[in-house]
């Protein structure tokens, strides 16, 4: 009958077929061992010929006394060989070096004593675990498992590889379980294995899902032994759950241990990102990158803390390095696209402007008068003792929202723009809670506050127009009545849309002229043309609302509107000879299309 000692791995060839058998020693010990105790002396025999004999009983049973204790006297001096290569290995399996302590681990399983045994493969399987052979540590773990386990600490080290190799394989429940036994044993033993039992438990709880119980194991691990890997990992817990106050201090601790980090700094840069500390979180980008330039995410978060500063060409530099080291990254890609598109678009953005300007008040497009009706953060009834930061007020927002919760969510929004004035993404979600409540006109505000914060923010621009388009189509039909800010604001919004629009189609008829063919498509002198009738209807509709006293332009901004007006018509009546000059029939459209 075959003890755990006989099933030992005898090679790594071996090892990787999983088939622990000595088939070949025993044939060759019933042949020669006999030999070997009447011809050879047993101080001269080599370690593998001291194995072999050590294992037939039949050959023992024949040596002489004096044999016996020369064969006694090389066993105990073969198991403190092994205890120190053990010991050896240790350090290499500490080092990293996986493969020579592969090697060392398996010397030890050989010729160790069978009360050391259940801890030399219990480190045989962390050791392959390391090398991505979790087959090989499995079978290591049940052959430990059928030993005789004397000891706390082979306990613990038996549990925890048993551990280790359940959740390689995603039986987490089971992996639990072993850690709970082996964190059992661990009681009685040092910090740092206490620590490593509780660290393993703690990461099987994260990967199950269970952050709760995660974060209470990297606690306990904290209050035992802090080092800078503890609080990373706690913090890494509570980035998930997506509590970035916490996660934030906890790597303020791990980067006073460990300074040189830079995964630290990445996580809590982002983490400043989420929660709109944009200068903070371009000063741990910048020292990310300085750390570790050939990582693309510090230049992540330093092209978001540009662009959202408003600092579009550094942006743009910081994500081409990105696309550099990560060329399949879609956000680079995206975030490139449109700032691109703006950088190329900045002359038509100063002529809108200018005559936003000319309509508006010189200086003062969209600034105070446009936040009026919305809460500020001089307004003590928008700031909630509920909320601990804009973002938590933002993100219930969001949750209430999808509950269709709209009341709730809009408070929520509120709060969260109050908090923080410059979070523009709050004041266009208040445009969409009023938009479901049908407050037209206050969604319209809300929209164009948002414009204002960031007026490159293509959803809000989109709602605004949505919202606008509405508003008109209501008007027309007299469902809808505006105060006179709500009729000014519509003006903003439908002035903003044509001077795009015209644009966007001077654009246009200047490609088409000049792509050099020898058929003209009218159709885009024909849209163009159209924009600008249109736009004309609508200022000529603007001055009469003025007249009437239905805005609340100032009397130097109204000033303006008949030059914008008169302007605006002289740029039609070119257009139009121009269609003609080409020889393009201009075709009648609805003049109220606007």
């Amino acid at each position: 009958m075959q003890t755990a000692r006989d099933q030992r791995f005898a090679s790594d060839q071996e090892r990787t077929s999983m088939k622990y058998t000595f088939c070949l020693i025993f044939i060759c010990s019933f042949l020669t061992i006999s030999v070997f105790a009447q011809t050879k002396d047993i101080d001269k025999m080599s370690e593998d010929e001291i194995y072999a004999l050590s294992s037939n009983r039949e050959a023992i049973e024949k040596l002489s006394n004096a044999d016996a204790i020369r064969l006694q006297t090389r066993l105990v001096d073969l198991a403190k060989k092994a205890e120190q290569t053990f010991k050896d290995g240790r350090e290499l399996y500490n080092k990293g070096d996986y493969n020579t302590a592969l090697t060392k681990f398996n010397y030890a399983v050989k010729f160790g004593s069978d009360k050391d045994e259940p801890r030399y493969f219990a480190f045989l399987a962390f050791t392959d675990l390391r090398l991505g052979k979790p087959a090989d540590a499995a079978a290591a773990v049940s052959v430990a498992r059928q030993m005789e386990i004397a000891n706390d600490e082979d306990t613990v080290f038996v549990y925890l590889a048993q551990c280790r190799v359940d959740a390689a394989e995603k039986k987490y429940s089971d992996a639990i379980a072993a850690c709970s036994v082996a964190n059992i044993s661990a009681g009685t033993l040092d910090t740092v294995t206490k620590t490593t039992v509780l660290n393993d438990r703690a990461a099987v709880y994260e990967a199950s899902g269970d952050h709760a119980k995660a974060i209470a194991d990297y606690s306990r691990v904290i209050d035992l032994r802090p080092s800078a890997r503890s609080y990373y990992d706690r913090a890494a817990i509570y980035y998930v759950t997506k509590d970035y106050a916490r996660t934030v201090a906890d790597l303020d601790e791990s980067i006073k241990l460990a300074p040189n980090a830079s995964s630290s700094y990445i996580v809590r840069g982002i983490s400043y990102l989420l929660l709109h500390d944009y200068d903070k979180a371009f000063a741990d980008g910048s020292k990310a990158i300085k750390l570790k330039p050939t990582d693309w995410r510090g230049f992540y978060i330093r092209a978001r803390s540009y662009e959202e500063r408003g600092k579009n060409e550094l942006a743009i530099a910081d994500w081409q390095k990105v696309l550099s080291l990560d060329p399949q990254n879609e956000s680079a890609k995206a975030a490139l696209k449109k700032l691109n598109a703006a950088s190329t678009d900045e002359a038509k953005k100063d002529e809108t402007k200018k005559l936003l300007a000319g309509i508006i008040g010189k200086d003062q497009t969209l600034t105070a008068e446009t936040f009026k009706g919305l809460k500020t953060a001089t307004d003590p009834s928008a700031t909630s003792p509920r909320y601990k930061d804009a973002n938590e007020a933002f993100e219930t927002g969001r949750t209430l929202a999808a509950k269709q919760d709209i009341d709730g969510a809009l408070a929520a929004f509120e709060a969260a723009l109050a908090m923080d004035p410059k979070l523009s993404g709050a004041a266009n979600n208040i445009g969409a809670m009023y938009v479901k409540k049908n407050a037209l006109e206050k969604a319209l505000h809300a929209y164009l506050v948002a414009l204002s914060i960031d007026p490159s923010f293509t959803m809000a621009q989109e709602n605004l127009d949505a919202i606008s388009l509405r508003i008109r189509d209501a008007r027309r039909n007299a469902t809808v009545s505006l105060s006179k800010q709500g009729l000014t604001d519509y003006y903003r919004a439908r002035v903003s849309f044509y001077r795009r629009q015209i644009t966007s189609g001077n654009d246009a008829v200047s490609a088409e002229i000049h792509r050099r063919s020898s058929r003209l498509d009218c159709s885009v002198l024909q849209r163009a043309y159209q924009n600008q009738y249109n736009f004309n209807s609508l200022l000529r509709d603007l001055k009469s609302d003025l007249d009437r006293g239905e805005l609340t332009f100032s009397p130097a901004e109204a000033s303006d509107i008949p030059a914008a007006t008169s302007s605006n018509w002289k740029a039609a009546t070119a257009r139009f000879d121009a269609m003609h000059r080409y020889g393009c029939i201009v075709r009648a459209f609805d003049s109220m299309d606007y």
